[in-house]
């Protein structure tokens, strides 16, 4: 799964920057949704296999999550605001670069606001809620503002790492996944249909079909979660055999190229039928990469790759540096970027985080 993790984390830059070579793949929000159905998998497997028996405790399993996305969240945050100070000595306080938001409207904000900005900018959630709010001018005080209007000076125009908010996401759905995933089939099927149910109704019904509704309200987006766990209870199933492992490669490929032509198919239901075939797909491809080290090195790149492509996308941008193209020299740079994330920061919590488990 490593290496659908890291591709769909290289779909978002992509769509972020250009098409690579005419190809859009699956377009950064479905390649978002799509990391929701794998960390529904993922807290499913770990719930149900890791954290049981004397690890059985919400503390151990919530703090171990902290754990594992903070460090890293935070080198990249220091990165950024380090990299924007440096680039406004350059520039001679001409320009601060993503903190530019911050010093043009300091000034501006009620101090309820900045918490409430330096809060969500330092410990990710609520991220996603600054997409439905802006800034009165006057007063300086957010208030309610359910049609996203990037032209207005609204709370995510503030965030540091504006991909962030799906983190938030994946934040608000760990705290809830250990009182789920443990449940039977049914229970877990039947909140998925209600969830599902009120996407279709606010949808249709109330036609929230726009920014932030469309897929950052976590509501919402929880079908998706929830088809990651029903994924496990599939994997678990003794009604599939894993075993033979040219069918799962053969699963493996077939996902590949789906992913691939995404952008080149139009037919009715396409992101529905992509979503419950991939959710079909995944014990295979979790059963054919669960042992691999290169696909679990390769895995641990998507999430700092994630968050340090726009920051890079901006420095790129600012020095009009290009190898072959934009695309490929901010991939390239986040690439490198990311494996040293990974190794300077990840890999130095990870022996602390997994030695807080202790053996059953």
């Amino acid at each position: 799964m490593g290496h659908i993790r890291t591709f769909l984390a290289i779909i978002v830059i992509i769509s972020h920057t250009q098409t690579f070579y005419g190809f859009d793949f699956l377009g950064g929000k479905i390649a978002v949704q799509t990391f929701y159905i794998i960390s529904g998998f993922y807290m499913a497997l770990i719930l149900n296999e890791k954290y049981i028996g004397i690890n059985n405790s919400y503390k151990l399993f919530i703090t171990n999550r902290f754990i594992r996305l903070y460090p890293v969240y935070w080198a990249v945050l220091i990165i950024i605001i380090g990299g924007s100070l440096l680039f406004s000595v350059v520039t001679s306080g001409a320009s601060y670069g993503p903190l530019n938001v911050f010093k043009d409207n300091f000034n501006t904000l009620h101090v309820s606001s900045i918490i409430a900005i330096v809060f969500a900018n330092v410990f990710i959630f609520f991220q996603d809620t600054l997409l439905f709010f802006e800034i009165n001018l006057d007063t300086g005080i957010f208030f309610f503002q359910p049609n996203f209007n990037i032209k207005a000076l609204n709370g995510f125009a503030f965030a540091l790492i504006p991909q962030a908010w799906t983190v938030a996401l994946e934040l608000m759905f760990y705290l809830i996944a250990p009182f789920i995933v443990r449940r039977k089939l049914s229970i877990v099927l039947g909140l998925f249909m209600i969830f599902a149910l009120l996407k279709y109704l606010m949808r249709t019904e109330l036609g929230l079909t726009h920014t932030p509704w469309a897929f950052r309200f976590f509501p919402t987006e929880l079908p998706l979660f929830l088809l990651g766990i029903l994924s496990y209870k599939l994997y678990k199933s003794e009604h599939i055999k894993l075993l033979n492992q040219k069918v799962n490669l053969a699963i493996l490929v077939f996902v590949i190229i789906a992913i691939t032509m995404y952008d080149k198919i139009a037919f009715s239901f396409k992101p529905q039928i992509f979503f419950v075939m991939f959710f079909m797909a995944i014990p295979f491809i979790f059963e054919l990469s669960k042992k691999s080290k290169i696909d679990r090195y390769v895995g641990e790149l998507s999430y700092p790759l994630y968050l340090i492509h726009l920051f890079v996308i901006v420095i790129v941008s600012h020095l009009n540096v290009v190898i072959i193209n934009k695309g490929i020299t901010v991939l390239v740079i986040s690439l490198v970027g990311s494996i040293g994330l990974k190794h300077l920061v990840s890999d130095r919590v990870e022996s602390y985080r997994q030695n807080r488990l202790q053996k059953n």
